[in-house]
């Protein structure tokens, strides 16, 4: 008995180091390019909308400052103001490749920009100053990803109305960012939100975006014109995969 015990043990001791070895190893976690476009094995990229739902503590607006504080909450009847612009279409693809498909030929934009650029579709205007703009789709941009910290120069009080406004470089710091192909954009169509859009947070189901829009509010005084380009304030908002 004390024979067949001591065979038992010295098989069990040659066979853990096997069993060890063959035991498969816990996956890596998905990288943040895998987040964003579903990984090479999704030929058709990863597509994100604009959520319906709110997220007080992660949406809002404000200065435009590297702490990205959100200073002006998102309103409770959010939904009501933007119409169903919601469903436009951006599709990353672990290529590079970068699509957007709009809701009948509409995206949410700028107003300011928009109104410049002849692209606003007249009576969607809000308080937000944003609107409804018209907006063929983008069928075979590209999206780069970027780590680098970036200086932009930027309207420092989002309020200013005098010409010329108070001015001065941001430093960003430590930020994950996307630039984009001519004439793409993310996620609000404004000149500037085809560079320095910063990716907060990327999970399976949600992106968290920071980003940057021009809505300087002396534009009409005489000289006004040449600031129009500036960023004034950084728009956060939370996206969904579909």
């Amino acid at each position: 008995m004390k024979k067949k015990f001591m065979i038992s043990c010295m098989i069990m001791a040659l066979a853990l180091p096997l069993l060890i070895t063959c035991k498969k190893e816990d996956p890596e976690p998905p990288t943040f390019e895998e987040l964003l476009t579903g990984g090479a094995s999704e030929t058709n990229g990863k597509t994100w909308v604009l959520s319906k739902g709110t997220y007080p503590s992660k949406d809002g607006g404000g200065a435009v400052s590297d702490g990205l504080q959100t200073l002006i909450p998102i309103p409770a009847d959010i939904q009501t103001i933007l119409g169903n612009i919601y469903d436009t279409e951006f599709t990353f693809f672990s290529d590079g490749k970068y699509t957007i498909t709009p809701v009948d030929g509409k995206v949410l934009a700028a107003t300011l920009y928009s109104t410049l650029n002849g692209f606003v579709i007249d009576g969607t205007q809000n308080a937000l100053g944003l609107c409804h703009a018209n907006f063929a789709g983008i069928t075979n941009g590209t999206w780069t990803l970027h780590e680098e910290n970036f200086t932009v120069n930027a309207i420092l009080n989002p309020l200013d109305a005098t010409t010329p406004p108070g001015q001065g470089n941001v430093v960003f710091t430590g930020k994950k960012w996307l630039s984009f192909s001519t004439g793409a954009y993310f996620p609000i169509l404004d000149a500037n939100a085809m560079s320095h859009v910063i990716i907060k947070e990327v999970t399976e189901d949600k992106m968290y975006v920071a980003f940057m829009v021009g809505m300087y509010q002396g534009v009409m005084n005489p000289g006004g014109l040449a600031f129009a380009g500036l960023p004034t304030h950084i728009f956060q908002l939370t996206f969904e995969a579909l």
